[in-house]
């Protein structure tokens, strides 16, 4: 398969499923989140290990006034390149570290890091996700970067959840289309209405919206803490996967 190329594209699709480039070229494009207000995106290239952000504008779509938010360094960060992210509601940035089996909670105005969640048997930790009062994070089992990936992590693959009592994701908005794909897969062939398709699915709709949250896992009572920062480490309870 070989390296990525710096051949793929950010794009944004409109409400009529027009697909617009925003960004090319990148590498291995990834996590995107936009502050609770609205006014900045935040773009992961976990290549160049980076995190870009960009003045947004909500009316249009539109993004500019590109700036390196963070360039991520094994120094103050630790091993890995930054992955998924989530935001909080308070516009803290959650960035998966994969190959570095943590989750770290970043201030966006200091660019400081504030927060670690450890995940000492998964090396590969790639999205966070808010659900509640607690977040939800996945990691991979991807033997093309890692073969051994198996023998040296051993919960490679599974979902953690963790409890943070009083922090929650900021508010999410449900994408707006005129028209979708008859196919999912594909942005070509027959459109039909958004509404018909809702109808047509609304059953199964309303069976994916009443899904449960996973299941709280007990915290530990006394979380580690690193030395030589003022961040605190909380580690991560596995609660899907074999035990």
């Amino acid at each position: 398969m070989g390296p990525p190329q710096n051949e793929g594209t950010l794009f944004r699709s409109d409400p009529t499923t027009h697909l617009n480039h925003v960004k090319y070229p990148v590498a291995i494009p990834n996590g995107i989140g936009f502050s609770p207000d609205n006014s900045t995106l935040y773009f992961v290239e976990t290549q160049l290990k980076t995190i870009f952000a960009y003045r947004f504008e909500p009316e249009t779509g539109g993004i500019s006034h590109e700036q390196e938010f963070i360039k991520f360094d094994e120094d103050k960060h630790g091993p890995g390149a930054p992955d998924g992210l989530a935001i909080s509601s308070d516009g803290d940035l959650w960035v998966a570290m994969i190959n570095g089996h943590k989750v770290l909670r970043i201030d966006p105005k200091t660019k400081d890091v504030k927060g670690i969640i450890e995940i000492p048997t998964s090396e590969q930790v790639v999205c966070p996700a808010f659900v509640g009062e607690g977040v939800v994070i996945t990691t991979g089992k991807l033997a093309e970067l890692d073969p051994d990936i198996a023998k040296t992590s051993a919960h490679a693959g599974d979902v953690f959840y963790v409890p943070l009592p009083g922090i929650t994701g900021r508010e999410v908005y449900k994408a707006k289309f005129d028209a979708v794909p008859e196919d999912p897969g594909t942005t070509s062939g027959k459109l039909v209405s958004a509404s018909k398709k809702g109808k047509e699915k609304e059953k199964e709709d309303a069976t994916l919206t009443g899904t449960a949250a996973p299941p709280v896992a007990e915290k530990p009572s006394t979380p580690p803490t690193t030395a030589t920062t003022a961040t605190t480490a909380t580690t991560a309870t596995r609660v899907t996967g074999e035990k």
